[in-house]
This record gives C-alpha cells, structure tokens and sequence, in this order.
C-alpha cells in the first residue's frame, strides 16, 4: 500500500550542483535538509550507468507542488530524460518504450488508473492526488545517474507484502537495504519494468 508520494529525483553532475539548486531555489522550492557523501546501495548500483559509489543528497519542497529530492554524482550522464516535470502543481510526465507493460507495473505499485495513459500515485496520507501521465518515446535513459529527472518515489507500508505483489505479475523486485537518511532508519528498494524503468520505494519495515 502506497503511504505517501515521497518526491520526484533530479540529477545533477557535481559541477553544476549550486546552479541547480538555485535554479529550483529560484521557482520557490526550500531545501529542508542535505547529506553528502551517501553511500550508493547495492540493490542501486545495477541502475547506474558510472561506477560512482558515493552521491550527495538535497530535499526540497514547495508550496502546491511534487518534493524534489536533488541527487549530484562525480559522474552523470545525459540521454534522454524518462521524465518531466514543471515544478508546479501536481501532475508529471513519464516515458516509456512500452506503454502497456509500463501500465501493469503502475497498477501493481498501487496507483490507480484514470485512463489509458494516466494514473494517480495518492497515498493514504496525501493531501493532493499525484496524477502521472505515460508518454511513449523511443529511447528514455533508465539509469539513475542520467541528468534531470528520473525516478518517482514513493513511501510503502511493507517492503514484503510489496514484494509480493509485485513478483506475482511479473516485475522484479529488488533486496531492501537499510540506510539512515536525515537520522530516519529506512529500507530502499528499487521496482523494475520490462524496459528497465526504475521506481524507488521506500519502507520503514
């Protein structure tokens, strides 16, 4: 069961972090904490193009719009985004090769259909649905260390019971792995589609 929509990860190359963050600064976002140095996870590293084992960490919020979780790597790459968003109000663009395969993971997740090509992320604590709509486009960058925005994130109540669901139509699931992030105990694990696209999910059990 989806908790929460957590946010939505930006990726910038280590270089460009301070004109990133004050590009999002600039359309109202605030950071709400930072850690740097952040050991990359196992079950992250296949989802990485560059063998960067460390990455640093900016949360920010807005006011009537998705969080932004900033991730800056030593190395990054810049292929196509697998997603777009404004940076305002509650809806965000996702791509994929495949549509339909895309939808089926979407469903497993939890996010409810609306139609063919949109779905709503609400979590059962949110205040404000988080509607997604599927794009099809030949050739989006799964990786999570690609420039821009790239994976949603959402908050579960059972890494498990999640797993389960997952497995049994068909997607893959990765191990949990522990790590603290702004002093909170979490478990990080990653939902992949045919065409590799990557959701990050989160659990406190």
């Amino acid at each position: 069961m989806i908790i929460r929509f957590d946010h939505l990860t930006y990726v910038c190359n280590s270089v460009h972090l301070e004109e990133t963050l004050s590009k999002f600064a600039n359309t109202g976002y605030k950071e709400q904490f930072r850690e740097e140095g952040i050991p990359n996870i196992t079950p992250k590293k296949p989802f990485l193009r560059f063998t960067n084992e460390t990455h640093s960490l900016f949360f920010m919020e807005k006011e009537n719009a998705i969080p932004i979780e900033v991730i800056s790597y030593e190395l990054t790459s810049q292929e196509e985004q697998v997603a777009d968003y404004k940076q305002d109000g509650y809806s965000f663009s996702y791509y994929t090769q495949d549509v339909e395969s895309l939808s089926t993971l979407f469903e497993s997740v939890g996010f409810k259909r609306v139609d063919e090509i949109t779905y709503n992320a609400k979590g059962v604590l949110d205040k404000n649905d988080t509607v997604i709509i599927i794009n099809k486009s030949d050739n989006p960058s799964p990786y999570l260390d690609n420039e821009g925005f790239t994976c949603p994130t959402l908050f579960v109540d059972s890494y498990l019971k999640t797993k389960s669901k997952i497995e049994e139509n068909g997607f893959i699931c990765t191990d949990a792995s522990p790590i603290v992030i702004n002093g909170r105990d979490l478990k990080i694990f990653f939902v992949v589609g045919r065409h590799k696209e990557v959701l990050e999910l989160i659990s406190n059990k």
